[in-house]
């Protein structure tokens, strides 16, 4: 690589950095406009079919938000929300002049697995919030949730069969889910309930002990 250079247009906001490789040069130019939350690169090259290049979207995958992946055309981004119901997005737009661009969703860049299945933050668990219909039917074991819970799920046809519930610690368990739910001990009995909010759910748990989570019918 020769003739490296690196530039700021003041009056304009333009970054610019240049190079030379292989007889072709390189040209990318940045600008960022807080005001309307946008990154604009352009990249050219002054030999025709010189550049190819794949660009990944995605966020740093964790157990305190679902993200789904999307991709259109020329388009391709991600929609999340963490547990506390913020919500957040980011995309892109990739346009050619004299090429092509394909886009795709790739889902261990886009979410992690957990991510989409269950959720672990405030001391409270999320079950299912964002699950993917390419997973109607499966199940997840030992996941481990803040507050000293151990967690299984399964879930049947895109809805929650059952989750199990293990208490290290004996502290009041919190639950998240999208549709109303019986807990059980296990002798079976069913464990007392109430509602912080209308789908966050507290029980008393005792240290050792499994519970069982089902829907309501």
């Amino acid at each position: 690589m020769t003739n490296y250079k690196r530039s700021l247009d003041v009056a304009s906001g333009v970054a610019t950095v240049s190079y030379q490789h292989e007889g072709v040069r390189y040209t990318r130019e940045a600008f960022v406009s807080f005001a309307d939350a946008v990154i604009a690169i352009h990249l050219s090259a002054d030999r025709p079919g010189a550049i190819s290049a794949e660009l990944a979207l995605f966020r740093v995958p964790d157990n305190h938000c679902a993200v789904r992946g999307w991709a259109s055309k020329n388009r391709m981004g991600f929609e999340g929300e963490f547990i506390e119901r913020l919500k957040f997005a980011a995309s892109t737009a990739v346009f050619t002049k004299g090429g092509s661009a394909e886009t795709r969703v790739n889902e261990s860049k886009a979410a992690s697995l957990w991510s989409l299945v269950y959720g672990s933050h405030n001391n409270q668990i999320r079950l299912l919030p964002a699950l993917p219909n390419a997973w109607p039917t499966g199940s997840v074991t030992g996941l481990r949730a803040r507050g000293g819970f151990e967690v299984d799920i399964k879930w049947e046809n895109g809805k929650l069969e059952t989750a199990a519930i293990r208490s290290d610690l004996g502290r009041p368990c919190r639950v998240r889910a999208k549709s109303p739910l019986h807990v059980k001990n296990q002798k079976g009995f069913l464990v007392k309930t109430a509602f912080e909010e209308s789908d966050l759910m507290v029980f008393s748990t005792e240290k050792g002990q499994e519970y069982s989570v089902t829907p309501r019918n």
